[in-house]
């Protein structure tokens, strides 16, 4: 099988692709309707019964709008933000850290979690619904940020790694918090404008050449990390 059929789940046809390597990394036709992981239009009219389950899990699971970041995560980090500065001490340094650490964390994750070579070999569905799919339709809209239902789990355990490192001194935890939220809600608007703005903007720091080349060019917030580990 060399493609998939669009009318039904990818996530149950990726193993009858015979050359999958080459097929999860060259991107459909703008105009190509949108992938359905768990649902499908086609697949509801034949199990109504279940339709609006499997449509749900779609939405929430696998779907992250833009809109999100200026309802969930500003509003997050203005009251943040707010709070370390009226009821706590502040700690730019602490800030800085975060911010930096978010520049490492995103390509970590980006390079050895959703390109990571066994995933990539033996658990087609795990990584095409974290990332190929993105790679396939790079034009959908509705997955250029990522999902609440995964981003929030990750802040959460993010949160409290933090308070560990810090032997949960509210002051530097909340300040690097502060700067690691503000490093994520800059990455994923300048990620979706890079796909959605000018031909200049959507060369931003070379993403096209990630998805391009595929598995390489993994940072995007900054290239230092690709100079650092050779994947430039």
């Amino acid at each position: 099988m060399d493609d998939i059929n669009l009318e039904w789940p990818a996530l149950t046809q990726l193993r009858s692709l015979r050359d999958w390597p080459k097929w999860a990394c060259q991107a459909y036709p703008r105009d190509t309707p949108q992938i359905g992981l768990f649902y499908t239009p086609a697949l509801g009219f034949r199990y109504p019964r279940w339709s609006w389950v499997l449509r749900a899990i779609e939405l929430l699971c696998t779907q992250g709008p833009v809109w999100q970041i200026f309802v969930v995560w500003m509003p997050a980090w203005t009251a943040l933000s707010y709070y370390v500065g009226s009821q706590s001490e502040w700690h730019p340094g602490s800030s800085l850290a975060g911010l930096l650490s978010w520049t490492w964390v995103e390509y970590a994750v980006h390079r050895w979690l959703f390109h990571n070579p066994w995933l990539f070999r033996h658990a087609r569905e795990v990584v095409f619904a974290l990332h190929f799919v993105h790679h396939k339709q790079p034009h959908d809209l509705n997955r250029l940020t990522a999902p609440l239902a995964l981003s929030l789990p990750i802040g959460g355990a993010v949160a409290v790694a933090s308070g560990w490192w810090y032997a949960w001194d509210p002051g530097r935890t909340l300040s690097w918090l502060t700067g690691f939220v503000l490093g994520y809600i800059g990455y994923d608007l300048s990620h979706y404008w890079s796909h959605t703005g000018r031909p200049w903007l959507r060369a931003h720091w070379g993403h096209l050449g990630h998805h391009n080349a595929c598995h390489r060019k993994f940072g995007f917030s900054t290239g230092i990390w690709d100079w650092v580990f050779g994947s430039e």
